[in-house]
């Protein structure tokens, strides 16, 4: 695939999703604050010095960050994803509440950049066999287009309307969205 797709956050769940991307045949471009996180991804993707490098490679970057702070800075911080000028859209895998999500979206708003809230389950074994579960809410166009890139990582996935932020709330919920029907490909 030519079109390059950015990563940033490479901890335990980040780094097999990330992987998955790579073997997928997406080319790959990623960012980790910690230098020993991205060596694994010396010859499987470009290594970036920062959220905002990544951003200047890549339309899309798929952010899966450990905590508040760590979003905040990453996203809007010195070298964060909001400052590059290439990227059109940041999928945000984390669960962080609708609060930072919203705040996070509008500071990425602000710099022309869309957000799809796409938080994940299943843990590190699931992310490893790319048996996630992706719940989305954001612009549908913009699901449509990552959607090939979600399914190296999830199987399921379940895109819950265009209001960002309504993942986070539905995840909490997650029992009975796990029951919904299947997007088939």
């Amino acid at each position: 695939m030519s079109e390059v797709i950015g990563f940033v956050g490479l901890g335990a769940i980040g780094s097999p999703i990330a992987r998955r991307l790579a073997q997928a045949g997406f080319n790959l471009v990623v960012h980790d604050v910690r230098p020993e996180a991205m060596r694994p991804f010396e010859g499987l993707a470009r290594i970036a010095n920062a959220s905002a490098e990544v951003g200047e490679q890549a339309e899309i970057v798929f952010a899966c960050l450990p905590g508040v702070n760590a979003h905040r800075e990453a996203i809007l911080g010195a070298t964060g994803l909001a400052r590059a000028k290439r990227v059109k859209l940041c999928v945000n895998l984390g669960t962080l509440g609708e609060p930072l999500l919203l705040e996070l979206e509008r500071g990425l708003l602000d710099a022309g950049i869309a957000t799809l809230d796409a938080p994940i389950t299943g843990g590190v074994p699931r992310a490893e066999l790319g048996t996630l579960t992706a719940i989305v809410s954001g612009d549908r166009a913009w699901f449509e287009r990552v959607e090939p890139a979600m399914c190296s990582y999830a199987n399921k996935r379940v895109w819950l309307g265009p209001r960002v932020g309504s993942a986070q709330v539905m995840k909490p919920r997650l029992p009975a969205v796990c029951r919904a029907p299947n997007r088939e490909r």
